[in-house]
């Protein structure tokens, strides 16, 4: 019913932090494009920077912005199932969602 406020289409975030699939998926874009600089523990190793103080900082909307509008072609996903997957991952492996299943390791491929 579309006069029922509560009945909201999941967004593509929403949806791939529902699905391993999905965060399968992000898990795969980070290995391959954020893994080099970024890390999803915390760290103080150079050069990785960790994530989670971002993804406490940003909601899901904001971080799917940053990646579409981003000017640096490292940062920059245009691809929006690309980014709800990335987010997802994100998300799960740094315990910033409510997900409660383990993350998979990074060493998968």
């Amino acid at each position: 019913d579309e006069g029922n406020p509560e009945k909201k289409t999941p967004s593509l975030v929403q949806r791939s932090t529902m699905e391993e699939e999905g965060r399968h998926r992000g898990r795969k874009i980070f290995v391959a494009r954020c893994s080099g600089c970024h890390s999803v523990g915390a760290t103080t190793e150079a050069p990785k920077k960790g994530l989670q103080d971002i993804l406490r900082q940003r909601d899901d909307k904001g971080l799917d912005d940053f990646f579409a509008e981003a000017t640096t072609k490292v940062h920059s996903l245009h691809d929006a199932q690309q980014r709800a997957d990335l987010i997802a991952y994100l998300r799960h492996a740094t315990n910033t969602s409510p997900q409660s299943q383990p993350c998979l390791p990074l060493e998968e491929d």
